[in-house]
């Protein structure tokens, strides 16, 4: 084994250890040899990134076997979903104002970055987050964040460094223009590390329930879009605009990072609520515009948004919309 993969292979064993991904041996090594093959650099996040989009991709595998893999592949799907977490309107996040200067240092952290955490939104997302986020000034020797504590911010550094540390060990230093607490944002998991401030030291603190409310505020826009995509769909040619309006109020929308495979199985179809780029399984590439649907399992080329449907959702003679969506939801 080369240095350069030993230190990849050792840094995701530091990423499952810090995130308590219980990765095994082989997979560790999987993930490091699938990452050489597409990366020639050393970048923790491009690593990070890399990491989730495998989880994903293995989470969809169990997904397909169905049984009892399917509560395996509910619980691996957390990687891609905020739990426990209230959405408010949009329009009722709080604006904090920032100097230009901060406001366009943080922007360009966010807008640069490989991190999952941030490649689910999109440059007005962005910008709105941004907008939200608070200054913190941290005094050297203060710990911000101990193991075992339960709150879920991001912190950018904008001044200033912190070392993020497990049993005594130093596992990473942050400094300005980098960020940390993405995990126990995304998963609402306790903190798996204390971090202290080595020196006096301004951040840039991202509130959970803004960044989720944000995030949710295009769902009422990717239900139109899947709305009109199931009334093209020949497979919903028969279903009445109430019911389609039904069926679009009920469905998770998926945020699929590039290289990740998302099996469309017979009984359904995938629709898509971003323009983007994808490959089939016989190796055809297709640009896909929002509102197409597929019937086939493909690998993202781009980053993609969309949702997966049941050809034929169950139907009563008798419509009544409530009784309906209730029992889509089961």
């Amino acid at each position: 084994m080369s240095d350069f993969q030993q230190k990849v292979s050792d840094y995701v064993k530091s990423n499952s250890l810090n995130y308590n991904r219980n990765l095994t041996e082989d997979e560790i090594a999987k993930i490091t040899v699938s990452f050489l093959e597409t990366s020639g650099d050393y970048d923790e996040g491009l690593i990070d990134a890399h990491i989730e989009s495998i989880k994903l991709k293995w989470a969809d595998e169990e997904r397909i076997q169905g049984g009892d893999n399917l509560k395996n592949w509910r619980s691996l799907r957390r990687a891609s979903v905020i739990t426990g977490c209230t959405v408010m309107d949009v329009r009722d996040l709080k604006i904090i104002e920032k100097s230009k200067e901060s406001f366009d240092f943080i922007l360009d952290i966010l807008e640069n970055t490989e991190n999952v955490t941030f490649s689910f939104l999109n440059s007005r997302q962005k910008k709105k987050l941004v907008e939200t986020m608070y200054p913190q000034e941290v005094t050297e020797g203060t710990f911000l964040i101990r193991e075992g504590d339960t709150d879920n911010k991001v912190y950018i550094v904008e001044k200033g460094k912190f070392h993020v540390i497990i049993k005594d060990k130093i596992m990473k230093v942050v400094q300005k223009g980098e960020f940390f607490g993405e995990i126990a944002l995304l998963h609402n998991l306790s903190r798996t590390a204390d971090v202290i401030a080595m020196e006096d030291s301004k951040i840039w603190v991202i509130d959970q329930k803004a960044y989720t409310t944000i995030r949710q505020s295009d769902r009422t826009k990717f239900k139109n879009i899947v709305l009109k995509g199931l009334k093209k769909c020949k497979f919903f040619k028969d279903f009445q605009y109430e019911e389609l309006k039904a069926i679009s109020k009920v469905l998770d929308f998926r945020y699929c990072i590039v290289g990740t495979v998302h099996p469309v199985q017979e009984d359904e179809i995938f629709i898509f609520t971003r323009n983007g780029k994808i490959k089939f399984e016989d190796g055809n590439i297709k640009e896909i515009k929002k509102s197409e649907y597929v019937t086939a399992t493909f690998e993202c080329l781009s980053i993609i948004e969309g949702a997966r449907v049941k050809k034929r959702q169950p139907r009563k003679k008798d419509f009544h919309i409530p009784l309906c969506m209730k029992k889509l939801k089961n």
